[in-house]
């Protein structure tokens, strides 16, 4: 649990439930540490021949389903109301639960929003483009970054269009088995990888060193390695139990590819998702899954400007079904921002009273993500 949120576990009950797939809740994975250096191709197929491999019925892992579980474990533990904290596919689990449980539900807080209406990897590229642009906008009005990396938007564009004539065959330590790993470095991989890299400040902080390493020195394990952390402890099998259900059935590749082209993630992630998904078998969605949530409960929203993934206008699009909601943005920050002790301050204020009025947000325009590094050192003092 986040340390920063120790002090609310003084006065309150904080419980964690593993949603079924997840933790120790029959857990679902298709790959593991030991096929990171599969190819792509080879990752797909055996992410399709996933669901034999399950000892799941992975048609009942779905959203709703796992809503219910929660509401059971509310009930099992004598709580008539709880106050609801998601953070990312976390915020379409409370949404789902706000929706199913209104009477349950004492405040929400939603952080890094995913909409009624989002549907996986068809915002990516665009998403995933605006926050690429504000990265490259905040090194070139630093100082610092703009004076060490001059070209960094353009050795970008070469070393993309480098691999793309000619991928580079390597080998490095995994970055936590520490296992040599054969990998062909193509341009697409490095997309994702910087895809991956941008939902974290942290590791935004490194990213114009990385990318010059890579094209200047064809040194790649820095861009590499770190990305591999975003994902590490994800429950692949889970996730398509759950998305092949509720996303994969919208999925338009022609309209993924159109909207992919103009940028430099393109559209073959909602592509491949869609085609794995052909092989997983699908549980139930409601007619009410995709509607707009209406609640007048108490809601906080936490948005990180350059979220690759869920920007804010997709909690805008929530909010503009509630009628008690606060939404914060915090400047350049990524994926998840109750992260701060600013955060934190409000999320405990907002949980103890029970209210969005009379919250004291001024620290938020002070957050800010990490400086930069110039070197492998750090950035400068």
């Amino acid at each position: 649990m986040i340390p920063l949120l120790f002090q609310i576990r003084e006065d309150r009950d904080i419980v964690l439930v593993d949603q079924r797939g997840t933790g120790k809740s029959n857990p679902l994975r298709c790959l593991d540490e030991d096929d990171a250096s599969l190819t792509e191709e080879q990752a797909l197929s055996k992410v399709k021949e996933c669901p034999d491999t399950l000892d799941a019925d992975v048609r009942f892992y779905s959203t709703e389903i796992a809503m219910i579980d929660l509401d059971e474990v509310r009930a099992a533990l004598g709580y008539e109301t709880i106050n609801l904290y998601g953070a990312s596919y976390g915020t379409r689990a409370a949404l789902t639960y706000l929706r199913m449980f209104p009477e349950r539900v004492r405040t929400v807080t939603l952080d890094a929003v995913v909409d009624p209406g989002f549907i996986m990897f068809m915002d990516a590229a665009e998403d995933g483009q605006a926050a690429l642009e504000d990265f490259f906008a905040r090194c070139e009005a630093d100082d610092t970054c703009d004076t060490v990396f001059p070209k960094l938007r353009n050795e970008f564009d070469d070393l993309l269009a480098r691999l793309e004539e000619s991928p580079a065959e390597i080998t490095i330590p995994h970055p936590i088995t520490n296992k040599p790993v054969e990998l062909t470095v193509t341009r697409r991989l490095i997309t994702n990888m910087v895809f991956n890299t941008l939902y974290v400040p942290e590791l935004v902080s490194t990213l114009p060193l990385s990318i010059h390493a890579a094209y200047e020195d064809e040194n790649y394990i820095p861009l590499i390695s770190q990305a591999f952390l975003v994902n590490a402890n994800l429950y692949d099998g889970m996730f398509y139990a759950v998305t092949c259900t509720e996303d994969a059935p919208l999925i338009s590749a022609e309209e993924a590819e159109r909207r992919g082209e103009p940028t430099v993630f393109g559209g073959s992630r909602a592509v491949d998702f869609a085609e794995v998904c052909r092989q997983w078998q699908k549980g139930e969605v409601s007619s009410a899954f995709r509607e707009p949530v209406l609640s007048d409960a108490p809601t906080l929203i936490l948005s990180g400007e350059a979220d690759p993934i869920t920007p804010p206008w997709h909690a805008d699009k929530v909010a503009e079904s509630f009628t008690n909601e606060l939404h914060l943005i915090f400047s350049d920050m990524g994926h998840g921002n109750l992260t701060s002790r600013c955060s934190v301050d409000i999320f405990q204020a907002f949980v103890e009273s029970g209210s969005t009025d009379g919250l004291d947000v001024s620290c938020v325009e002070d957050v800010l993500p990490p400086p930069f590094f110039v070197d492998f050192t750090g950035p400068r003092p």
